[in-house]
């Protein structure tokens, strides 16, 4: 396992440290806030369209990449 001074990394705690920055970012950001809920409403609907599952995935995998983006530019203003 990988050591930085004394301290082991592991999958688990870099998993832990990923979601808690994304929980910290979701709180104190408010666009990312109106991210988040465009996200769920986006993926609601369309759970329910009459298209392919192709499209769907791909529909699916775009509404990520504003929230990416916002986590970039949150990093990046800190």
């Amino acid at each position: 396992m990988l050591t930085n001074k004394g301290k082991k990394f592991s999958l688990w705690r870099n998993f832990n440290h990923s979601i808690n920055g994304i929980i910290e970012v979701t709180k104190n950001e408010t666009p990312m806030k109106v991210e988040v809920v465009s996200f769920v409403l986006f993926s609601i609907v369309l759970f329910f369209l009459n298209i392919s599952l192709f499209y769907k995935l791909i529909l699916f995998t775009s509404l990520f990449l504003p929230i990416f983006a916002e986590i970039i530019n949150s990093a990046i203003e800190r």
